[in-house]
């Protein structure tokens, strides 16, 4: 069956470099080859698409001298990528957007609007922006929120909070739009589930009109649930990600959701992250899910009939991603510069 739109959702897109890989994370290796290296399997993945949508884990900036050897920033000409491989359309509410201040979120906005990107969770007039796409006569309206503060937020993006979403809502509410669609960067790091509040959250969002909510920030994949005629991706996990240390946080989805006027249907990729931080299709990361599914469904059932839903050991599973990271930054300690070195030794050992 053909259909009229296929619009493909993907998690958390970093194109820069941590502390603990300047000079040869992400956004180093990209000055390289401008994504050449993985635009073969990226074209694999979004090949039935129309349009892509991901979460812009960081600023891009004009300085390339930068980008190689500073944290937290994409270099302007990675906007072209996105664009090459259909990704046109990014959050860019999130809790590292700020890394480098008020101009490299201008830079970013400016970097995108040149290279025709839309971009969401801007905060507009007590509101988050809504970017309005129709494709083949169907209407769109996309907005974002971040709920992770890691650096104070001079309403530059939109936070998740009550009053700000609730007005955004009503604004899709009033447009003639065939679907509203929020994203979310939310939730507790390195956990395959959400917690309950995220549920109860997430089934208000589609009760109150909006039809899909995706989910990112938690660098692993969590559950989708089928809720009152709407889908809810609470975590989509890493696509182009410099994530190695475990295959929690090299795993990741892709959701292609292929719509109707009226209705929509979608399938369920996995995707695993190569050593060159770039994804390939693996089935494996699909029964995963698949299997993630039943598991929450079943802690849902039993929500509902006691009252009692298990969160999951947030604090726990933190530690143990970190412990791994901190072997990979052991591993790779002879790349790493010795600035970083200086920065990394205080906290290698910090929890």
């Amino acid at each position: 069956m053909k259909y009229k739109a296929v619009i493909s959702f993907v998690g958390d897109l970093f194109p820069a470099n941590m502390g603990y890989n300047n000079g040869f994370g992400v956004g180093s290796n990209f000055l390289k080859h401008h994504g050449n290296i993985w635009e073969e399997n990226i074209k694999k993945i979004f090949d039935n698409s129309d349009l892509v949508f991901a979460n812009l884990e960081a600023p891009l900036i004009y300085n390339s001298e930068i980008v190689d050897k500073k944290t937290f920033a994409g270099d302007s000409i990675f906007a072209n990528f996105l664009k090459k491989n259909k990704i046109e359309i990014v959050s860019i509410a999130n809790n590292h957007i700020l890394e480098h201040g008020i101009e490299g979120f201008n830079s970013t906005c400016e970097i995108l609007e040149k290279n025709l990107i839309k971009y969401i969770g801007v905060f507009n007039n007590n509101t988050s922006n809504i970017q309005i796409i129709t494709i083949n006569g169907i209407s769109f309206g996309f907005s974002a929120f971040n709920d992770i503060e890691n650096i104070e937020n001079p309403n530059l993006y939109a936070d998740l909070e009550n009053e700000l979403l609730l007005n955004t809502i009503n604004e899709l509410n009033i447009l003639n739009l065939d679907y509203k669609i929020i994203s979310l960067h939310w939730g507790h790091e390195y956990c395959h589930y959400p917690s309950l509040d995220q549920v109860m959250l997430a089934h208000k969002m589609i009760d109150l009109g909006i039809n899909i909510v995706i989910g990112h920030h938690t660098h692993v994949i969590q559950p989708v649930e089928e809720y009152n005629n709407g889908l809810i991706f609470y975590s989509l996990g890493n696509f182009l990600f410099d994530m190695l240390w475990s295959k929690k946080v090299r795993s990741g989805l892709v959701a292609e959701i292929m719509f109707e006027k009226n209705n929509f249907t979608y399938n369920l990729s996995g995707i695993y992250l190569t050593n060159n931080y770039g994804p390939i299709l693996n089935e494996s990361i699909t029964t995963k899910i698949l299997n993630l599914n039943k598991k929450f469904e079943h802690k849902l059932s039993k929500f509902y009939k006691t009252g009692k839903y298990k969160n999951p050991n947030f604090r726990l599973n933190r530690n143990i991603q970190r412990v791994l990271m901190k072997k990979e930054i052991l591993k790779n300690w002879n790349k790493i510069s010795s600035v970083s070195k200086q920065i990394l030794f205080n906290k290698l050992f910090k929890l």
